[in-house]
């Protein structure tokens, strides 16, 4: 899922808890967006056969330079500032320096964010998150203990105590 589209589910999840009404998020099994978009919800639950993974981020740049060689191509384009790296994987086999700088800025900055997201969300120390996100793989139980989810339970017994908390008949 797109930054653009998480940021906009997980502010519609926002409103609708402003409104008064309680959000539940009911995971299988979550890495990073579905766990980000969990993080606005009152309430997350996952049943012990599930798993967290929150991979830190990253970036894949492709270089087709030689390939365009082979063809008897050249690309012509026009290069502006030294930072802007638009026509380098047609005109370089590998990123300049400075567009290498400034797009590890921006993973790490994306990377901060998340961290943040999750630290604030759930009520979680940045160093804390930080640490779990550098562990890795995380059980249902290892999650809960960490405090990146509320509950474990399978389905049927949230069903049963949402049920049981709203007063509602089957």
């Amino acid at each position: 899922m797109a930054r653009g589209k998480l940021n906009e589910l997980s502010e519609a999840v926002v409103r609708v808890r402003a409104s008064g009404k309680k959000v539940y998020a009911q995971l299988e099994s979550a890495m990073g967006a579905q766990y980000l978009l969990a993080t606005a919800c009152d309430e997350i639950v996952m049943p012990e056969s599930g798993v967290i993974l929150i991979p830190g981020v990253r970036l894949e740049a492709g270089f087709y330079k030689e390939l365009l060689d082979k063809l008897g191509i050249e690309a012509d384009m026009i290069h502006m500032g030294e930072a802007k790296g638009a026509a380098e994987p047609f005109t370089r086999t590998s990123m300049s320096e400075p567009v290498k700088e400034n797009l590890s800025a921006m993973v790490d900055d994306h990377f901060d964010q998340m961290i943040t997201r999750i630290a604030t969300n759930r009520n979680l120390r940045v160093e804390e998150v930080r640490a779990h996100v550098d562990q890795g793989l995380l059980t249902a139980r290892q999650a809960r203990a960490a405090g990146l989810i509320d509950h474990v339970a399978y389905p049927d017994a949230v069903r049963e105590r949402l049920s049981t908390d709203y007063g509602a008949d089957k």
